[in-house]
């Protein structure tokens, strides 16, 4: 079973006041009315793309404000990211490489032929 967990600011919070000394939230539990009308107005947002989780904390701009655990996680995520990028740009020099390789193969045997007389379908002109 998946389980979400939302934070919902409270009109009474301000961007500099904080609901508990050391920054936590007060959890507060919703009824399912509640629930139901949150996801409805996630899902009813029109963004450009759709947004996880992670997606939003990575956006987020100051990350001392992100609990310890979530900033491991980004950290682990970002290198993540960063080697599949590298991975894939090695395979995307190497395609092009071989891409090259081939044309000038292809193009090497092409003067050939017609230095020999020969058209590219190998009959004699």
């Amino acid at each position: 079973m998946s389980h979400a967990y939302l934070y919902e600011r409270r009109a009474a919070e301000t961007e500099h006041e904080q609901p508990q000394p050391d920054g936590l939230h007060i959890a507060r539990r919703g009824s399912g009315r509640d629930v139901a009308q949150l996801v409805r107005g996630i899902i009813a947002t029109d963004d450009e793309r759709p947004r996880t989780a992670h997606d939003i904390a990575a956006d987020t701009q100051d990350r001392d404000q992100l609990p310890e655990r979530v900033r491991r996680l980004l950290d682990r995520r970002t290198h993540a990211v960063q080697a599949r990028r590298s991975t894939y740009q090695q395979w995307c020099d190497q395609a092009a490489q071989l891409l090259a390789e081939r044309e000038r193969w292809i193009d090497q045997h092409i003067s050939r032929g017609r230095h020999l007389g020969v058209d590219r379908s190998g009959l004699e002109l």
